[in-house]
């Protein structure tokens, strides 16, 4: 009798055991949830306003903000990149004959890249994503399109040492958009998106 006794508190106590250990897993996993949640929600906001204080979510680490004027070279990790110049257009035929027009009541903005490798190895030039506009306080991103006659499109490729690439990257954004309130902005991965540099258009009448 004394032995069941035994076996019973025994078979109790495993499975108060079990039991225990089961609700701390659940609290550690609902921890671990909650955090993650917290962590996503907590991630800074693509910027926004021309000022570019957010870091698109790239990194938590303090960003550095540089502005530039047309024509001026943004210069991280021995590469040169410059905003050229810019136009707005509607519809276009491509090479193959396709047309291609924006949205009602959208247009297409032209930015001309041009990239440069100053350094003595190879390295590959940005990548399209790399490139945003801001209008209006509206973040914009490049999208595939085909490519407009005389205008190359702008792709990243890799570029030996004194090398350099040239093309057009383009936008499609409201038409109602103000011409000088619109920003270039352009955050490189290979630096961790630490630095955030922006050229402000500024339009011909000026």
């Amino acid at each position: 009798m004394e032995d069941a006794t035994k076996i019973g508190l025994g078979v109790v106590l495993g499975i108060f055991v079990a039991i225990f250990a089961g609700a701390c897993l659940c609290l550690v996993g609902a921890a671990g949830w909650a955090a993650v949640v917290s962590s996503t929600m907590s991630s800074p906001a693509p910027f926004l306003d021309p000022t570019f204080t957010d870091c698109g979510g790239f990194t938590t680490a303090p960003v550095k903000t540089t502005t530039l004027e047309l024509g001026e070279a943004a210069e991280y990790s021995g590469m040169e990149v410059e905003i050229l110049d810019y136009e707005f257009s509607g519809g276009y035929e491509d090479p193959y004959e396709y047309y291609e027009a924006p949205p009602d009541d959208a247009t297409f903005l032209w930015v001309e890249v041009r990239v440069s490798n100053t350094s003595e190895q190879p390295a590959y030039a940005p990548y399209q994503e790399e490139f945003s506009v801001v209008a209006d306080g509206i973040q914009y991103e490049s999208t595939y399109y085909s490519e407009r006659p005389g205008y190359a499109i702008y792709n990243s490729a890799e570029l030996f040492p004194q090398a350099g690439k040239l093309g057009w990257v383009r936008f499609t954004i409201p038409e109602s958009s103000m011409e000088d309130e619109m920003w270039i902005g352009f955050m490189p991965y290979e630096d961790g998106a630490r630095t955030i540099y922006s050229w402000e258009l500024v339009p011909e009448n000026d």
